[in-house]
């Protein structure tokens, strides 16, 4: 099972003294261990990213008329897989593609508003995992949100989560 939080909890000891060393009470934040990126974003602009996965393999994301959709090749292999649609939406695309992958697991996020290339906020933010073939997408899509921070891979690429959320969600 894959977990995406949309932030992540620590756990938090009491201590008797403050920073200054005053009988305040002080609170210290653990986290837990993250897997580092193992992936390198090969090429990138404002409407199209391919990240190259530690085998070798890539994943090309772009935006499209359609939303975002993904492809990706073997390492082996000059031929793209057929386009999945990741995000169905008529809203135009925000600036970029956010993505990252540990081992077989690949996360991204991307907004869509109609003027977010004006500067403003977006209207609709998703988040979006694959794991293993990379030829299957989940999604969690967010209405009236800025976009998330960057993720935090942990549990060997089985659960992704942004730094700041409180909610985890089965994938």
């Amino acid at each position: 099972m894959l977990m995406l939080g949309a932030a992540v909890g620590g756990c938090a000891e009491q201590s008797d003294k403050g920073p200054s060393g005053s009988s305040a009470k002080h609170t210290k934040s653990h986290r837990e261990p993250e897997d580092k990126p193992d992936s390198r974003v090969v090429e990138d602009d404002d409407d199209h990213t391919v990240l190259e996965l530690s085998d070798g393999r890539q994943v090309s994301l772009r935006f499209t008329r359609r939303g975002l959709e993904a492809q990706h090749r073997h390492a082996s292999d000059d031929v793209w897989s057929a386009r999945k649609t990741v995000y169905e939406t008529g809203t135009k695309p925000c600036h970029g593609i956010r993505a990252k992958a540990y081992r077989d697991t690949v996360w991204l996020a991307a907004g869509f508003g109609a003027y977010c290339r004006d500067g403003e906020e977006p209207q609709e933010v998703i988040a979006a995992v694959a794991t293993g073939d990379l030829s299957s997408w989940t999604t969690d899509p967010t209405k009236n949100t800025i976009a998330w921070p960057k993720a935090r891979i942990r549990d060997g690429g089985a659960r992704v989560a942004p730094p700041s959320s409180s909610v985890d969600h089965d994938w």
